[in-house]
C-alpha cells in the first residue's frame, strides 16, 4: 500500500478510516511518519475533513502508538527483547534507543519524535526499563503534540513538497541519531579511561 491508496481510502471512508490508516501505517508500513503525518494536513487543503478534528485524530493515533508500544514493553519487553537482540539490524537500534535512555532518562520520550529509527524503541524500552507512565506521558506526549502539530502545519502549507520535504526532514533525523550515538560513546570512552586513570 502506498501513500496515494492511504489518501484514496481516507477519502471514500471519511474519519475512521483516517484513524486506522494512520494508525496502522505508524506501526509499519514502509512510509516516513513524518510523510504520513504531513497528509493529514494535506487531507484538510483538500476540504473534504475539519482541520481541528483531523489535527486530533493524528496526534491521537501518535500518541496511542507511543503508548501502546510503551506498555507492550512494561508487559513484555525482556521476553521481546531477547528474541529481537537476535536479529543483527534491528539489535543494533536497540543499542541505539538504549543508550539515549540511559543517557538522557525520560527526555529520551521528548526528543524521540526526531529520530526516525528508534521513535518506536524508545517508548517500547521505556516501558521494558520501569519507568513510570507519569513521567513517560509528561515528556511524550507534549513533544508528541508539537511535532505533529509542526509536521500537520507543514503538510497544509506545502502540500505540492510533502514528499520532498519529509525524506529530507527523514535525512537529517537519522544524522542526528548518529550524531548522538557518536557522542554518547566518546563520553563513555573517556569516562572509562578518567576512571582507568585515577583508580
Amino acid at each position: 500500500m502506498d501513500l496515494g491508496s492511504v489518501v484514496e481510502i481516507i477519502q471514500h471512508h471519511g474519519y475512521l478510516a483516517l484513524f486506522l490508516s494512520f494508525y496502522v501505517c505508524l506501526l509499519g508500513l514502509p512510509i516516513p511518519n513524518e510523510v504520513l503525518v504531513m497528509t493529514g494536513g494535506l487531507l484538510v487543503s483538500t476540504n473534504y475533513f475539519h482541520p481541528v478534528f483531523t489535527f486530533l485524530i493524528v496526534y491521537v493515533t501518535v500518541i496511542l502508538n507511543a503508548t501502546i508500544l510503551f506498555f507492550i514493553g512494561k508487559t513484555f519487553g525482556n521476553r521481546i527483547i531477547c528474541k529481537l537482540e537476535k536479529i543483527e539490524k534491528i539489535n543494533k537500534n536497540l543499542i541505539k534507543a538504549s543508550s539515549l535512555i540511559h543517557r538522557y532518562g525520560s527526555y529520551a520520550a521528548s526528543i524521540c519524535y526526531l529520530l526516525p529509527i528508534v521513535r518506536h524503541l524508545i517508548p517500547f524500552l521505556m516501558g521494558t526499563y520501569r519507568i513510570s507512565y507519569s513521567n513517560f506521558a509528561r515528556f511524550s506526549y507534549l513533544s508528541g503534540f508539537i511535532w505533529t502539530l509542526a509536521l500537520f502545519l507543514v503538510g497544509h502549507f506545502f502540500s505540492t513538497k510533502i514528499d520532498l520535504i519529509g525524506r529530507n526532514l527523514y535525512v537529517v533525523g537519522v544524522s542526528v541519531l548518529f550524531l548522538l550515538c557518536g557522542m554518547l560513546v566518546v563520553v563513555t570512552i573517556k569516562k572509562v579511561l578518567s576512571q582507568r586513570l585515577y583508580s
